[in-house]
């Protein structure tokens, strides 16, 4: 799931394969764009689905744990606001939520560039990489968006709700055009 400033977007995903299970669906983000309207939206993609199990859903904004720390092009009330438990509970499903790009870097290491293989070295790199990664934006001073970094310690498959465990750290933003 990806809310958006726009959109709604979501889709069930093969997370071997790191791909669209199913085509994607998406609905439009209410204005304005208060956590309960932004739930029960979220709840109408899931529910069009048909989906019973764990939710990934990823937000525009700065979240530490779960909990919405900047929410830019968001209602203000997401901040501070558990999003990951109101999410579960309006879902009645497991839910992680997570930073939009910070998501986009994860996919990128487990599923992308980022993935263990060799680049020019002569074996795989295994060490720490930094992932930068932009955010589209339509709107704004920042049209392309602004631009944050990931650094990552390791990628590594592990069986159960986290299929993809990932250590990293994240700044936001790194730099803006």
């Amino acid at each position: 799931m990806d809310i958006g400033g726009t959109a709604i977007k979501g889709a069930p995903v093969d997370l071997e394969a790191g791909t669209l299970a199913s085509g994607r669906y998406e609905t439009a983000t209410p204005h304005p764009a208060r956590p309960g309207d932004v739930a029960d939206a979220v709840r109408g993609v899931v529910e069009h689905f048909g989906w019973q199990g764990p939710v990934g859903v990823t937000f525009p904004g700065v979240v530490a744990n779960g909990i919405v720390q900047s929410a830019a092009n968001m209602h203000p009330d997401w901040v501070g606001r558990d999003a990951a438990s109101l999410l579960a509970k309006r879902l009645d499903q497991p839910v992680v939520v997570m930073n939009d790009a910070d998501a986009a870097g994860i996919a990128e290491m487990a599923h992308g560039a980022g993935r263990r293989r060799a680049y020019a070295a002569p074996r795989p790199w295994t060490g720490p990489t930094i992932v930068l990664t932009q955010v589209a934006s339509a709107t704004g001073p920042l049209r392309g968006g602004p631009v944050g970094s990931s650094a990552f310690s390791r990628v590594e498959s592990r069986p159960g709700l986290d299929d993809t465990a990932v250590e990293y750290t994240a700044t936001h933003p790194v730099a803006s055009r």
